[in-house]
């Protein structure tokens, strides 16, 4: 069997699934850029706080070495004053005691002046030193101690000028001075640079690091690898701006044309920043740790999209197995139902001659009870052939209406009509089907319709009757009018008499002819809606019986057409006064979504035996009666979804209880 794709995923369904898929798809696509961006960001901001950290420790040895530098300094200071004040209180201070002394504490020179400025010994008379101005404060006794900055000495015997000096003094007790001269650049700045170069160089091995250098305001102070020039702190305004903030920065820079991730730190001390530290890393490590995060994603959105369309297609294919699985189990029940509310025996047999099916008519029919007959054999249970199952096959021609005589058990005989159907795929036999058909109840249902066709020609019949009988009613009915309008009926009361008794008449016949009519011709609610009470309360405004009405409500809202509701009520108003009733009450209890109508008289009542037969047509128990007042009511009850009851005892009344349902609007 071919099943076409369209048959399986409507057009609709599949379009649904089309715009779910591209919405996923979208979402994800988003999802996957928003990761990209977002992993982006993350990879960039580690490596930011990687590079932060690394600077962070790098600034902080180099400004430990820096303020361990100036310590050593302030030490050296103090160390160079006491040296002096101990040869102060020496006694026969010579050129080789000075000397000696200077070279065991690492000085550069000693001096001892006299009052008038003028070296009178010294370490190292060689060395042509200038008058300092600043000595003049200890000679004349306005200091006890100073430290000064000398100018450049001048070697006397090669010409060649000295490195700075720092210079401590001391005024001596005859009222010189004693003067110490300190190397800086060995003493200090020599081990300072030193333990800086170091730093760098081992720095400078970290794989991925470009570079790393320290610069002040005259030029790189130390710096790893072959780094030659870098931008001056005068001519960068992004490091001016890290001096001015000193905080550290980041930044894509160029070095010697390769691209490469710059970090600068300021080099702050005593709260004055005095350079900047600069590492340079490469960008490769970063560019394959985004490459790897980006490749990551790109296969997670392929196998995730992968995923969802073969989720998309599992489930159409799984939605519509179950849907179609549900589907035959539904239409086997449905079949099953129909096969088994059939009036007739199905029999249905495979190609074998065994029994698939046989329905709950057909076993009582032949007396099979509650035989497991699916999958025997079909001669075991008609071995005489007795549907003509396996004459059918043998012949392969199907029986149509063939009326047989069927002999059973005691001897009973009955006649049947039985068709036979071959089942076919593409002309190969599968099976057959056998209808077997009591020819008795064929006859009653031929019968029934056949009342069905009088009656509906009847009641045709009757439409057109009183249509024709309702002109020449209606002149009369004006006639009436006429002479109670301008006749003096007052003096003469048997013309008054006679006058009543035809308007009544006339009142009767046209009731009549109007149950006619609604008799021939179909009840139908219609989109209208009725207020009830208003139809109720006009009845005992008309009604020549007394009526008292019950009520909470004045307004109940009911589906229907207001014609007939009101032919309804008032066939049972006529009903109860055929029946010689003196009172009638009417009870309309409001529901939620429902009406109750009670309607009690005192009349005659209805014996029980004639209860069945009321809603029937043209049964009536009063000679003059039609017998369709009661039929019309319960049509239009019906007709309307609702329910009828009576009950009724003779000699003391009749109730009939309507239930209607309510429109939408009035459900509480």
């Amino acid at each position: 069997m071919n099943v076409k794709f369209k048959k399986i995923v409507p057009i609709s369904t599949l379009l649904v699934i089309i715009w779910v898929v591209i919405v996923i798809t979208v979402l994800m696509i988003w999802l996957a850029i928003m990761l990209l961006h977002n992993g982006e960001t993350a990879i960039n901001d580690m490596y930011e706080r990687n590079l932060m950290a690394l600077a962070t420790s790098y600034t902080q040895s180099f400004q430990q070495l820096y303020a361990a530098q100036q310590m050593e300094e302030k030490l050296l200071k103090l160390n160079s004053l006491s040296i002096a004040h101990m040869i102060d209180h020496l006694d026969n201070i010579s050129d080789p005691l000075l000397a000696r002394i200077a070279l065991e504490n690492n000085l550069a020179r000693i001096d001892k002046i006299d009052q008038n400025g003028k070296v009178v010994a010294t370490s190292s008379p060689h060395l042509e030193v200038p008058y300092y101005p600043g000595l003049k404060f200890l000679i004349s006794g306005r200091r006890e101690e100073i430290i000064i900055w000398a100018t450049e000495m001048v070697d006397t015997t090669i010409g060649i000028p000295f490195r700075n000096y720092k210079v401590a003094a001391v005024r001596s007790e005859d009222g010189g001075a004693i003067v110490v001269y300190l190397d800086e650049s060995f003493v200090s700045s020599v081990l300072f640079y030193a333990s800086v170069s170091r730093l760098v160089k081992e720095a400078g091995t970290t794989p991925g690091m470009a570079y790393l250098a320290m610069q002040n305001f005259e030029g790189i102070v130390s710096a790893s690898g072959k780094v030659e020039h870098l931008t001056r702190i005068e001519n960068d305004l992004f490091i001016q701006d890290v001096l001015t903030e000193q905080i550290p920065l980041t930044r894509k820079t160029n070095f010697k044309g390769t691209e490469i991730y710059e970090v600068i730190a300021p080099l702050i001390y005593e709260g004055y920043p005095w350079g900047v530290l600069r590492i340079g890393v490469y960008v490769d490590d970063y560019r394959s740790l985004l490459t790897g995060y980006q490749r990551r994603i790109f296969l997670m959105f392929f196998f995730s999209w992968i995923a969802l369309l073969l989720a998309v297609a599992i489930g159409i294919l799984g939605y519509h197995y179950f849907s179609l699985k549900r589907q035959l189990s539904s239409t086997e029940t449905i079949t099953s139902n129909l096969v088994d509310s059939a009036n007739y025996g199905i029999f249905v047999v495979n190609r074998d001659l065994a029994f698939i099916r046989v329905n709950q008519y057909g076993r009582n029919l032949f007396g099979l009870g509650d035989i497991k007959i699916k999958h025997s054999s079909y001669k075991n249970v008609f071995p005489q052939d007795e549907i003509f199952i396996e004459r059918t096959r043998e012949s392969g021609r199907e029986l149509k209406d063939s009326l047989q005589i069927l002999s059973f058990p005691g001897g009973r005989q009955e006649e049947f009509l039985i068709d036979t159907v071959i089942l076919r795929e593409q002309g190969i036999p599968l099976g057959i089907v056998a209808f077997v058909k009591e020819f008795k109840q064929i006859r009653k249902e031929r019968e029934l319709e056949s009342e069905k066709k009088k009656l509906k020609e009847i009641s045709q019949i009757m439409s057109s009757i009183a249509h024709e009988l309702r002109n020449p009613l209606n002149g009369i009915s004006l006639a009436v009018q006429r002479i109670n309008k301008e006749f003096n009926l007052e003096n003469n009361a048997e013309l008054e008499s006679l006058v009543k008794l035809l308007s009544s008449e006339v009142g009767k016949l046209e009731n009549k002819l109007s149950n006619f009519i609604l008799f021939a011709q179909p009840i139908t609610p219609g989109q209208g809606r009725v207020n009830l009470m208003e139809i109720v309360n006009d009845l005992e405004k008309i009604s020549s019986c007394p009526i008292s009405i019950k009520s909470d409500v004045s307004e109940i809202m009911i589906p229907g057409q207001r014609s007939f509701l009101y032919r309804m009520f008032e066939n049972l108003i006529d009903n109860s006064l055929k029946a010689k009733a003196t009172n009638v009450d009417i009870e309309v209890i409001n529901k939620s979504d429902q009406v109750i109508v009670t309607i009690a008289d005192n009349g005659e009542g209805i014996p029980s035996s004639y209860l069945q037969d009321i809603f029937k047509p043209y049964f009536s128990t009063s000679p003059s009666g039609t017998g369709l007042g009661l039929y019309i009511v319960n049509q239009i009850v019906q007709n309307y979804q609702g329910s009828i009851e009576v009950e009724s005892t003779p000699g003391e009344g009749t109730i009939f209880k309507i239930n209607l349902r309510k429109t939408n609007e009035q459900k509480e």
